[in-house]
């Protein structure tokens, strides 16, 4: 799972890295995280159980750079790196140590092989309406990426 709210922070010159190769994460936005978590708080208490959240597609970084490239009006292209580049490219934009970039960015390479494809209801079933998408959070939030 990613977050809608990294996007404008990772696209820079019109492209965002990664070493996702072709795999599809089910992005979600921090809003709807916060609605969930209001839900929880203020409702009646149940059983004890495990939430997983996600937005309502899983898309791949091909996809998502699609998106960006209609919504904002100029091609994003997204830049697919080894898991190798992908450490250095984390050390050197983000200022990260070694170990967590390179953490990072092999967990990015595992994305084709992860749970990070699979949608949840959780979201609806919890605030009782449907997960914020991708182009919802680009329709409120497209100026972010000017920055």
């Amino acid at each position: 799972m990613g977050f809608m709210q990294s996007l404008p922070r990772e696209v820079a010159d019109g492209r965002f890295y990664g070493s996702y190769g072709t795999g599809r994460t089910g992005y979600i936005d921090t809003r709807d995280i916060a609605d969930v978590a209001f839900a929880l708080l203020t409702g009646p208490v149940g059983e004890s159980a495990t939430h997983v959240l996600t937005g309502p597609e899983a898309l791949s970084q091909q996809e998502i750079a699609a998106r960006l490239t209609e919504a904002l009006g100029r091609t994003v292209t997204y830049v697919d790196l080894s898991v190798e580049e992908m450490t250095r490219h984390a050390q050197e934009r983000w200022g990260m140590p070694e170990a967590t970039a390179r953490e990072l960015a092999e967990m990015m390479a595992a994305v084709p092989d992860s749970s990070w494809s699979k949608i949840t209801s959780t979201v609806e079933d919890l605030t009782g309406r449907a997960p914020r998408s991708l182009a919802d959070y680009l329709a409120d939030h497209a100026a972010d990426f000017a920055r």
